[in-house]
C-alpha cells in the first residue's frame, strides 16, 4: 500500500508542479501560454480546469498503481531470495522471470556473498556437531572399555585367588592316602585348576 500512494504522490506532485509552472509563465507571458480560458470554459457541464484535474489524478492512479505493483513484485522476489539464502538454498532463481529494476539488481548482488557466507557457515557448523559426535562416541567407548577393564580385573583377582586356594586344597589332599575312587579323581581336578587358572590370564 505504501508504494501505491507513494507512486501516486510523486506523480501527482510532479504534475501539479508543472502546471503551476506553466500558470506563472502564462502570467508573465501572456502571448505564448494562454490558462485564463481554462476557467471558464465547460467540457461535459465542467469547468475545464476541474476536468483536466480529474483526468490528471486518473492517469496518476492509473500509471502509480501499475508502477506500485512492479515495485511489490521486486520487493516479493527479494524477500524470496532472502528466506532461500537462510534455508542455505541458492539465491538468484527468478521464477517470475521478472524485469528487475536496477536497484532491485544491486540489492540481489549484495545478497549473493551473504547467501555464499552462510553456506560456509552452514558447512562450518555441521562439521562441528559431526566433530563433538564422534569425540562423544570415542568418550562413551572408552568409558565402556575402562569399565570393562576395571570388572575383569577385579574378578581375575576374586577368583584366581579362590582358584589358587582350591589348587592348594587338593595338592595337600593329594599327600593324604585316598580310598578309590576318589584318588583317580584329583589329578582330574588339578588339571580342571590348572586350565581355569589359564583361562583367567588370558583375560587380561
Amino acid at each position: 500500500m505504501n508504494h501505491y500512494v507513494r507512486a501516486i504522490g510523486s506523480m501527482l506532485i510532479l504534475v501539479y508542479s508543472m502546471l503551476t509552472a506553466f500558470f506563472f509563465i502564462d502570467k508573465v507571458f501572456t502571448n505564448i501560454i494562454f490558462f485564463q480560458g481554462m476557467f471558464y470554459t465547460q467540457i461535459l457541464g465542467i469547468p475545464v480546469f476541474i476536468f483536466l484535474n480529474l483526468v490528471v489524478i486518473f492517469l496518476c492512479i492509473i500509471v502509480g498503481s501499475v508502477l506500485a505493483y512492479k515495485i511489490n513484485q521486486q520487493n516479493d522476489w527479494l524477500k524470496q531470495q532472502i528466506v532461500r539464502a537462510f534455508e542455505g538454498e541458492t539465491v538468484g532463481i527468478n521464477d517470475q522471470q521478472l524485469e528487475l529494476y536496477n536497484e532491485t539488481i544491486e540489492l540481489y548482488q549484495a545478497l549473493v556473498p551473504l547467501n555464499q557466507e552462510l553456506h560456509k557457515m552452514r558447512i562450518k557448523t555441521q562439521n562441528l556437531t559431526n566433530e563433538t559426535y564422534n569425540l562423544n562416541d570415542l568418550k562413551v567407548k572408552k568409558i565402556i572399555e575402562d569399565e570393562r577393564q576395571r570388572l575383569a580385573r577385579e574378578l581375575h583377582d576374586s577368583v584366581s585367588q579362590q582358584l589358587f586356594a582350591a589348587s592348594m586344597m587338593l595338592s595337600a589332599i593329594k599327600e593324604t592316602d585316598l580310598a578309590p575312587p576318589l584318588d583317580q579323581q584329583i589329578p582330574t581336578l588339578e588339571k580342571m585348576v590348572q586350565d581355569s587358572q589359564l583361562e583367567m590370564r588370558a583375560l587380561l
